[in-house]
């Protein structure tokens, strides 16, 4: 087991490499452009912990950013990480089926549809609350200027 892990310590260390970098941009950066201003760096360092660990990992660096838990990061995330486990009751023995029956490229293409997926309910969901925030700011400025 040793010589294996010698023998491939190069590939395995230009793939950490790139996964902790991936995990960097599409954890950080990604909140900076979705939170903006909505505590973003609480809500990515949640994240950051799961994504590099497990969800307890990410709750105790939460814990140190914010110690009293006063932000939202939270309870926002323990609820997206519960209906992302509802999400997994359904495609956990899709991809196992896939896995066991399909093709390297039938695995491939099922992650990038289940991805695809996710990016397109994302997108309803980031725009529709956009699209909601824009129609009940006119009106709570015009209700207190008639104040």
């Amino acid at each position: 087991p040793v010589k294996a892990v010698f023998a491939y310590a190069v590939p395995l260390i230009v793939m950490m490499a790139v996964g902790m970098v991936a995990t960097y941009v599409f954890v950080f950066k990604m909140h900076d452009v979705f939170f903006k201003g909505d505590y973003s760096f609480e809500r990515a360092i949640i994240c950051w912990g799961t994504a590099t660990g497990v969800m307890i990992t990410g709750m105790m660096l939460l814990k140190i950013c914010d110690p009293d838990y006063e932000t939202p990061a939270l309870a926002d995330f323990s609820m997206g990480f519960s209906l992302l486990s509802l999400s997994g009751l359904i495609t956990t023995p899709l991809t196992l089926a896939v896995i066991a029956s399909g093709s390297t490229m039938a695995n491939f293409l099922f992650s990038l549809a289940v991805t695809g997926v996710f990016w397109a309910i994302l997108a309803v969901v980031t725009v529709g609350s956009r699209v909601s925030a824009r129609r009940t700011a006119p009106a709570a400025e015009t209700a207190t200027l008639a104040d």
